[in-house]
């Protein structure tokens, strides 16, 4: 019998869109600082499961380390990631849209009084999921980095369900990968369910599937609760 889950909580990047060479175009547009955005990726793995509290603590932290290996100050650092590469990410975005049935399946779920929630690491979530063609009001739209700790640490996904008003137990992360979606997800005592890939096979303890087998068992989900 299908769990009666009351919130399923998705990931964003390669979860709602599949993101071929999306990394590849915020190299390209953003150019004159290519070596800044390879920076960033790095100082976002070296920050991956700590726990700093807030988000300002966080995105102070995020600036020192970035500005030190870029060799500029941490406001210089600063106002570049959030003026000139987080505000590429929506245009850049409009060029993939959601995966297949993913709009529908969370108007089904909405439909069927399932809360839905996405939690990103990155901030803007509304934003960007707008540029990807999802803009239900409905949904819980949610930032790992305003929480001030980025996945896999456990916080981001317990608030996510307290400002849902659902216990953890209750919730179905939804996500790609084992070891940020995954181990976020038992951390925080949620069930997860994986789209199954480079980093999600399925032989590492997380249930994954493909695509359209994901989407499935959300159907089930949403049809079990509109009963």
């Amino acid at each position: 019998m299908e769990k009666h889950y009351k919130l399923v909580l998705f990931d964003f990047d390669k979860t709602l869109y599949v993101g071929r060479f999306f990394a590849l175009r915020l190299v390209l547009a953003n150019l004159p600082f290519a070596m800044r955005v390879k920076a960033e990726r790095q100082v976002r793995h070296s920050l991956s499961g700590l726990d700093l509290g807030g988000g300002e603590a966080l995105r102070a932290e995020f600036a020192s380390r970035l500005a030190a290996l870029i060799g500029v100050s941490a406001s210089e650092a600063a106002v570049w990631y959030a003026d000139a590469y987080l505000k590429s990410m929506p245009r850049l975005l409009a060029a993939y849209p959601a995966r297949p049935g993913a709009v529908e399946v969370i108007g089904e779920l909405l439909d069927a009084g399932v809360r839905v929630a996405v939690l990103s690491d990155y901030p803007s979530t509304r934003e960007r999921l707008a540029a990807i063609g999802i803009a239900d009001e409905r949904l819980l739209c949610l930032s790992a980095e305003d929480f001030g700790a980025l996945k896999p640490a456990p916080r981001p996904f317990v608030e996510t369900a307290r400002l849902a008003g659902v216990a953890p137990a209750d919730t179905l992360v939804v996500g790609d990968r084992s070891d940020n979606d995954g181990e976020g997800a038992k951390a925080a005592g949620m069930d997860c369910l994986l789209i199954k890939g480079k980093r999600a096979t399925g032989a590492d303890g997380f249930e994954a599937l493909p695509w359209e087998g994901v989407l499935g068992r959300l159907r089930q989900i949403a049809g079990g609760s509109a009963k």
